[in-house]
């Protein structure tokens, strides 16, 4: 078993080895401070060093350094593609559930209108809210903005977003979900893999669209409903959860690429994730990684 070392190798800048690695508290992130800016988790020491004053993950951000926790709530950034619950239909809004501190909201002029009408919302839109989402629906979409008082408001203006079917949700640390080119991905083409930057992951039946198959910037173009999956199917999104949840207990990075490689391990019969005999293997294949 490999432990920390009391004292990091002396370097004049960052040590790279630290940047997207865990440290803990003490833990000596850089020698000498100077043009460096200080973020949360990191403290200065007498002799100019940045030292970890918690356990998590080094990150730097062009010449800020801080250390993000490893186990914390899901807190929202601008951008973000998120999987959530809606919980409750009010006012002109969506209040849904996405693992946060403070639960998101959808407003009714941030969801696409029938046919992609370009309008004022109506009273009439307000009484038709639940033909688009209701209580218990896990719907996809983006954060809009993220307030001062870290209110979170969500928005599914696009076909990638909206009403999730055909499919099941798990949940692992946020801290595992990196900021990546794609979200929403489809390793092979009867399955999506949504990954969550809050931590919640979908994985599902690819949804088909609606007329001649044409991709529109409407969600209602696309033919969302539920069907009967096909039992080869379940077992390829059972398969996939099994190797996220696998990543998840190891502290792994999520990414597609990963998953990628030990669902080919799994499907190629090296690995069975269930048999205790084999954890020694999943162990040696994911350090290698």
């Amino acid at each position: 078993m490999n432990f920390y070392p009391f004292d990091a190798e002396p370097s004049l800048e960052i040590n790279n080895d630290r940047i997207g690695n865990p440290v803990l508290p003490g833990d000596r992130v850089t020698e000498h401070s100077s043009g460096f800016l200080k973020g949360r988790g990191v403290e200065i020491n007498e002799n100019g060093d940045f030292i970890a004053t918690q356990c998590g993950i080094v990150e730097k951000v062009n010449k800020l350094i801080y250390v993000k926790p490893m186990h914390q709530q899901y807190g929202g950034d601008v951008g973000d593609v998120v999987v959530g619950e809606v919980i409750q239909v009010q006012d002109a809004r969506w209040t849904v559930d996405v693992g946060a501190h403070k639960n998101a909201s959808l407003q009714l002029a941030a969801v696409s209108l029938p046919d992609a009408a370009q309008r004022r919302r109506t009273d009439e839109d307000a009484l038709n809210m639940r033909e688009y989402f209701v209580e218990h629906d896990v719907i996809v979409a983006e954060v809009q903005k993220v307030t001062e008082k870290r209110d979170i408001l969500l928005q599914t203006r696009t076909a990638k977003y909206g009403k999730l079917f055909n499919g099941m949700l798990i949940t692992v640390s946020p801290s595992l979900i990196k900021r990546q080119p794609q979200h929403i991905i489809n390793p092979i083409p009867e399955i999506r893999i949504i990954l969550g930057s809050n931590g919640w992951i979908w994985i599902g039946s690819q949804q088909k669209l609606a007329g001649q198959g044409i991709q529109t910037l409407n969600y209602t173009q696309v033919e969302a409903k539920h069907t009967v999956v096909e039992a080869e199917l379940r077992q390829k999104i059972i398969r996939y959860a099994n190797c996220i949840k696998t990543l998840n207990t190891y502290g792994m990075n999520i990414t597609m690429d990963l998953i990628n490689k030990l669902y080919d391990q799994v499907h190629n019969g090296n690995i069975n994730l269930n048999n205790p005999e084999d954890w020694t293997k999943i162990e040696s294949f994911l350090s290698n990684q």
